[in-house]
């Protein structure tokens, strides 16, 4: 793809294209081929969302073209609009990444303004930190920011001798927080406040007047404010020994974790699918799988499927091997995909599942494709020299934890669970899929596993008290099935905080050796290693539930909520 200008490459080639789907946009909406850039900004939003809904790809690019075309024409746009847009065009990029260089070239002059124009630089910030980073533009971004980000903290710093707020405190190191995951070089300026607002404790206070002594007060608000300065991840020597001076007079702020309430786990119901517009019938199957593996006694088989107005799904064939294959696993499955289809929404982790076919030896399941898989992903990160950004990390950790707490208290166990079986949609939300090995149960959590009923789950991730058993050759254990899904997802957010492979530390000799690995995780907060710690405990009585996972979160509600809707 060269990089011509976006305009005429809208003109033209992606004009010529888009023209042989015209027959498929109303009538209303045909303006967008002979005077597009006469439309309004409004209605060609209306259109792409009224084209989107049949997923015909060359309609959509041309359409997404116009609205960045139209965005950058008519940036600033008011009541922060700017931001609503935003995501359309990261869309747009991360959907079709061959003319990612040709939109940024054009867009990232209408996202200056944006900023220009903008008091709400936290917002900007936490859009562009899971944008696509595109060198030579994306650094006049941050350099622009940096320039915002300067201006404000000046005039903080002017008002700090003030009776200042701690809300105003936090706002300003929050935001300083957002620039540095956003990777700007704040080091300096970041310092700079911290020992200003460290000074201003200590003068105030008259802390040396008290060498080598506690000072008594009530000094709740100065240890928050010490634990806010505490989340930057780059304070120099001086800033550290300026806080432990402090905390060393008025100690350090307890930790205290929710009160846990126990919640009680609801019956696994089977469930009607709720109806969707879907006709099995009318869907072409292509010929080639994108996935191929053989389970026991089944194939695997993973195929693209297409509508006839082009909308995409996945069919996921089983195919069985022998007169011995035993459906019970996949009518297991369906009963699952119908529940988590029937709570599904664009933002928690469950997909749509649109039904299933079951003839002779070949069982067919159809469901919303999710995105690549999180070790895709991983890698991606990996062979650019980058790590997952501390923002994003936490946003996964907390939704992962929420996706599977949320099938615990459904009596549903993944049983599986590793990068591979968590999918990465543009817009970086997390879904979960491979139910094949996963168990519904409204008995004790307590499993028995049996010859007939073996251990499943991929080496490398299970609890020790399963891996040990299969290392052993001993296919029987009994085990909570909830506690093992616990120890697998730690093992999992410790991969996408490291990118390392733990096989092998899975094992009860080798636990030390992986807690050892948790403590040199670096850049992260503490709160996660805390977790992680508690998630790989070898004894399943002593790990922690899901649902007092859910308690160790720390995280400013501000950016995310805890519970993924």
């Amino acid at each position: 793809m060269s990089e011509a200008n976006l305009l005429l490459l809208t003109q033209f080639t992606l004009k010529e294209q888009a023209l042989k789907y015209q027959h498929i946009v109303p009538d209303h909406y045909k303006i967008i081929f002979s005077t597009p850039y006469s439309i309004s900004l409004n209605d060609l939003s209306d259109c792409y969302h009224t084209i989107n809904l049949k997923n015909s790809d060359m309609l959509v690019i041309y359409l997404l073209a116009l609205i960045t075309l139209k965005v950058t024409e008519e940036s600033p746009l008011p009541n922060n609009q700017g931001l609503e847009y935003f995501e359309i065009i990261k869309n747009f990029i991360n959907s079709y990444p061959d003319y990612s260089t040709n939109i940024m070239k054009t867009y990232f002059s209408a996202v200056i303004r944006e900023i220009s124009a903008s008091d709400d630089l936290a917002s900007w910030m936490k859009k562009l930190i899971t944008f696509y980073d595109l060198d030579n533009e994306t650094q006049l971004i941050k350099q622009y920011l940096k320039i915002r980000l300067s201006s404000k903290v000046n005039s903080f710093l002017v008002k700090i001798h003030e009776n200042l707020l701690k809300s105003e405190i936090f706002e300003i190191i929050d935001l300083l927080v957002l620039g540095l995951q956003y990777k700007i070089d704040l080091n300096e300026l970041v310092n700079l406040t911290a020992s200003i607002i460290l000074e201003k404790i200590i003068t105030e206070n008259e802390f040396k007047k008290y060498p080598g002594q506690k000072v008594e007060g009530d000094f709740n608000e100065t240890r928050e404010i010490l634990n806010k300065i505490k989340t930057f991840q780059v304070l120099n020597q001086d800033n550290q020994e300026k806080t432990q001076f402090i905390e060393e007079k008025i100690g350090v702020l307890p930790r205290s974790l929710p009160k846990y309430q126990k919640k009680p786990k609801r019956d696994f119901q089977i469930e009607e699918l709720i109806y969707s517009n879907v006709n099995l019938n009318e869907l072409k199957i292509e010929s080639t799988p994108f996935y191929s593996r053989d389970a026991g006694n089944f194939r695997v088989l993973c195929y693209y499927a297409i509508f006839s107005d082009n909308q995409k799904l996945v069919k996921k064939t089983y195919l069985a091997l022998n007169d011995n294959a035993d459906f019970t696993y996949i009518k297991n499955e369906i009963d699952i995909l119908t529940v988590l289809s029937n709570i599904s929404t664009p933002t928690n982790g469950f997909l749509k599942f649109y039904g299933s076919t079951l003839n002779n030896k070949v069982a067919d399941l159809y469901m919303e494709i999710g995105g690549i898989s999180l070790m895709n992903e991983l890698t991606n990160y990996k062979n650019k020299n980058q790590r997952v950004e501390p923002f994003l990390a936490e946003k996964w950790i907390i939704s992962l934890i929420n996706i599977f707490a949320e099938l615990c208290n459904r009596r549903i166990y993944h049983r599986d669970i590793k990068p591979h079986n968590i999918l990465v949609k543009f817009d970086k939300t997390l879904k979960i899929i491979d139910f094949g090995v996963s168990i519904k149960t409204d008995e004790c959590e307590t499993m028995l596993i049996t010859m007939e009923n073996p251990i499943q789950g991929t080496k490398g991730y299970m609890a020790p008290e399963l891996q040990d058993n299969l290392d052993k050759g001993i296919r029987i254990a009994i085990y909570k099935a909830g506690k093992a899904d616990v120890f697998s997802l730690g093992l999992t957010i410790l991969q996408i905080l490291t990118f390392n492979n733990y096989d092998g530390f899975n094992r009860f000799e080798k636990n030390k050796e992986l807690h050892e690995k948790v403590d040199m995780i670096i850049g992260y907060p503490e709160w996660i290693k805390t977790l992680i710690h508690k998630m790989l405990h070898p004894n399943r009585k002593e790990r922690i539930s899901f649902t007092k996972c859910l308690q160790y979160i720390q995280f400013d509600t501000k950016y995310f909520s805890t519970i993924n809707n």
